[in-house]
């Protein structure tokens, strides 16, 4: 017999279906007072819980949830704006550095990387966008804007 007590979720699992179990964990609740009195309350509670109602709230989250997330439109762009603004600092401030980083690599292949990848980024930010506000379509059912 297994002289360590059986976890939380084996213990339940045993209680909603005895059958479903290991061998070994169902003989241990069997012969553990202790094991088997926790089992047996989670019986007990799962019994009493059954013939409860599902719970559903008295108002629609719907309706509550989704004026709030269109009045944040504007926050898109401004995180947009914060970001723009920052990575135009950090080549202001910081750019003589990176010409000495970067050693002998002339101006216009540097800059046409630079731009290609805020491009490839911004798609990215378009694309993630875009799933956001599908995924809110899914979940409210199309009351999204």
């Amino acid at each position: 017999m297994n002289t360590e007590h059986v976890n939380e979720e084996a213990l339940q699992a045993y209680a909603m279906d005895r059958r479903s179990c290991d061998a070994v964990v169902a003989d241990h609740i069997e012969h553990c007072p202790a094991c088997k009195t926790a089992a047996d309350n989670y019986r007990l509670l799962f019994s009493l819980t059954a013939d409860l109602p599902d719970a559903a709230p008295e108002f629609d989250t719907v309706q509550l949830v989704m004026p709030k997330l269109k009045e944040r439109k504007w926050f898109d762009w401004l995180l947009a704006a914060i970001v723009a603004v920052t990575v135009a600092a950090t080549f202001f401030l910081f750019g003589a550095y990176g010409k000495y980083l970067l050693g002998n690599v002339s101006g216009l292949p540097l800059y046409l990387a630079l731009a290609v990848t805020a491009v490839v980024i911004l798609l990215q930010v378009i694309k993630m966008m875009k799933n956001f506000r599908r995924s809110c379509n899914l979940i409210t059912g199309g009351l999204s804007a």
